[in-house]
């Protein structure tokens, strides 16, 4: 509860005077949901390092490496429905039982046929016959993605529920790995375990909407479903090409490196995806205000962004920082010996965090006012650069190279999104970074001197020198504080 505030302290009172109300449900929306992916994280994590240990590189890299070559087919069962439904709902809640029959219906044509696609590629694929029935069972969710209505209680901005659901589904799989892995024999379990609770959590979501909205069937108007898919279409492009970037490299290590070289390489991975975890929450709770400022006040869309940039670079900095300087240590304490070779890769993706924690609030700027187009050339750009980057530097250089691919990838979306951004309001990135950078030097002297300190204590020392360092630079002002306290009390947020 505490970073979430924290959080909140950094808007501006200029700021904050004509868009308080939006702030306050920004805070209200993030609170919520990180509430309850906060415990949901924790599973998850747990379950990552118990799969990593208890699996060994080998078997850990054979479920990444399936999960990597499911995400593409994920891409093609949701095809950036879910994104337009987000959209189209938080500007008009009322509606949101039309929206749903009518989404539901493409998504269930789109599930059919990414489920006989990865059926084929796990049949036809050059793996061995577990390999092939790992695929097999991992691509039967696909089936159930016209039940993950997350995105409507998003949209009408529900997000205690969305949160609580969110952590039943996490509960249940960790329970059933835990349950059942303990040992690479067992790996079959994995997806199965998937498959169990991706079931509890679309009963659950599809309960809470038709307790909500009534029962109605899917509707496959074939007017309606042209109509969706065309303006789908970008979205859902754009995520793919984001999906081809992230994932890629477990793909590609898959096919030419081996599954311990993609074990190690999603070791590191798994941790920046945790730590991606507070940019994504913040960016699905500022959502709706985006797409209301957008069609309301472009001022006040200009000041939520700028905040909002702010606020990530406050946080993005010192860990990228903190992880370079700690990743060695952080992998030997979360995963063991075994996978020292991803020490290194894991310094070399925090670089692509930080810039990743820039580019969340841009990046849903340029897609949720109207310029999907923008978004989907820049990822399609930013993902033909890392696949031609990963050919070139995998066979080379293993896991590093991969890892480097996706630092220059991000790169490349950044100036593009950067761009496109200005093309709607005023952005500025450069004038946000130089407290934290800045802030930075005292903490690494920190870290160096401390070197010999656990782990934990190493974190928690960094993180206060840090803040002590930012606010003798001005960076946080009595002024933050009282304007954070005072949404807690207006808006009614809970306070731990």
């Amino acid at each position: 509860m505490s970073n979430a505030v924290q959080s909140s302290s950094l808007v501006t009172s200029e700021a904050l005077r004509p868009t308080r109300g939006s702030a306050g449900r920004i805070v209200r929306n993030f609170l919520f949901l990180g509430a309850g992916k906060a415990g949901n994280l924790l599973l998850s994590f747990l379950v990552v390092t118990w799969l990593a240990r208890k699996l060994r590189p080998e078997g850990f890299g054979l479920i990444s490496f399936a999960l990597a070559l499911m995400s593409y087919f994920i891409v093609l069962a949701q095809g950036g429905l879910p994104l337009l439904g987000v959209r189209e709902v938080s500007r008009e809640p009322r509606r949101a039982a039309h929206y749903v029959r009518h989404i539901q219906g493409l998504q269930i044509v789109q599930s059919v046929l990414a489920f006989l696609l990865m059926l084929g590629v796990a049949f036809l694929a050059p793996r061995s016959r577990l390999e092939k029935e790992i695929l097999i069972l991992f691509s039967i969710p696909l089936l159930l993605y016209p039940f993950q209505l997350d995105w409507v209680l998003q949209g009408i901005e529900r997000m205690g529920l969305l949160a609580a659901i969110t952590f039943i589904q996490g509960a249940v799989y960790v329970s059933l790995v835990i349950w059942k892995v303990h040992s690479s024999e067992a790996v079959i379990w994995v997806p199965v375990a998937f498959l169990i609770g991706t079931v509890v959590q679309d009963v659950l979501l599809t309960t809470s909407i038709f307790r909500r909205f009534g029962i109605f069937l899917p509707s496959f108007d074939p007017h309606s479903l042209r109509s969706d898919l065309r303006t789908s279409l970008p979205m859902g492009f754009s995520i793919a090409m984001v999906v081809v970037y992230w994932n890629t490299g477990s793909v590609l290590l898959g096919f030419l490196k081996g599954n311990a070289q993609v074990g190690w390489y999603n070791a590191a991975i798994k941790i920046v995806m945790v730590v991606l975890v507070v940019p994504q929450l913040y960016n699905q709770a500022m959502v709706p205000s985006i797409s209301g400022f957008f069609v309301q006040s472009l001022p006040r869309l200009e000041r939520l962004i700028a905040e909002s940039i702010r606020l990530m670079a406050f946080l993005a900095v010192p860990i990228m920082a903190g992880g370079i300087f700690l990743a060695r240590k952080i992998i030997y304490f979360l995963y063991g010996i075994r996978y020292e070779q991803s020490a290194v890769c894991l310094q070399i993706v925090f670089v692509a965090v930080a810039i990743i924690y820039v580019n969340l609030p841009m990046g849903s700027l340029v897609i949720f006012c109207g310029r999907e187009k923008v978004f989907m050339v820049a990822a399609m750009i930013a993902a033909l650069v890392n696949v031609g980057a990963n050919l070139f530097l995998i066979p080379w250089m293993g896991i590093k190279g991969a890892a480097a691919a996706t630092v220059l990838c991000e790169l490349i979306l950044s100036a593009l999104l950067y761009h496109g951004a200005n093309q709607l309001i005023r952005v500025r990135v450069l004038t946000s970074l130089w407290r934290p950078l800045l802030a930075c030097f005292p903490m690494m002297l920190a870290l160096a001197l401390s070197r010999n300190m656990a782990l934990a204590w190493q974190v928690l020392l960094g993180a206060l020198v840090y803040l002590v360092a930012v606010a003798l630079l001005g960076g946080l002002k009595k002024e933050d504080f009282r304007i954070a306290a005072s949404m807690v009390q207006s808006k009614g947020l809970p306070v731990a």
